[in-house]
């Protein structure tokens, strides 16, 4: 499990293992042990695990934002992208917008953690820059609930844009097995 933390005045990466962090020297994802003093879990501020160069999300991740039914279930991923102002730590606290708002959203996902740069690869590819996986919160300030608005929703647009509207972690898990759905 890898994390990133602040202890002190001093931000960094660190591996777990049990409750004991060992931090990492290098930029992500190019570790090497540190030969600085371990730490323990419950004596740092966990960050969020990554600071990633870009969020980009799909979905609709379930069912129950189709209240109409398999009918109206879309054919195809939707996509989009948060700025990297709505990244947040695992522990942050989401500030609701002052606007008049018809809901919030939260919808926990799993987090690909990309390692590598990858652009117009095969899905053989894509999986070989795979680093990890996190847990991710797709906040999304919107009302879901009535038959169909999920595909033609603005607040993809907008709904999705706030700052903190993206907390992950606490930590990148590098042995999680993707291919059972269960």
């Amino acid at each position: 499990r890898y994390l990133r933390y602040v202890s002190g005045d001093s931000y960094r990466y660190g591996k777990l293992d049990g409750t004991t962090i060992t931090p990492l020297d290098g930029d992500f994802p190019n570790f090497t042990p540190s030969k600085g003093a371990t730490v323990q879990l419950d004596q740092v501020k966990l960050l969020s695990p990554t600071t990633p160069t870009r969020i980009c999300s799909s979905g609709p991740g379930f069912k129950s934002s189709f209240p109409g039914g398999p009918s109206t279930y879309p054919t195809m991923p939707m996509f989009w992208h948060k700025p990297l102002t709505s990244l947040n730590h695992p522990e942050g606290i989401i500030e609701l917008p002052t606007l008049e708002y018809p809901g919030i959203n939260h919808e926990c996902e799993l987090g690909v953690v990309i390692g590598k740069t990858t652009k117009c690869a095969t899905p053989e590819q894509a999986r070989a820059n795979i680093f990890g996986y996190t847990v991710y919160n797709d906040v999304t300030r919107g009302d879901f609930y009535e038959a169909g608005a999920f595909g033609k929703s603005p607040y993809f647009a907008y709904g999705k844009t706030y700052d903190g509207f993206a907390p992950m972690g606490p930590w990148i898990v590098t042995d999680l097995d993707t291919s059972n759905p269960h």
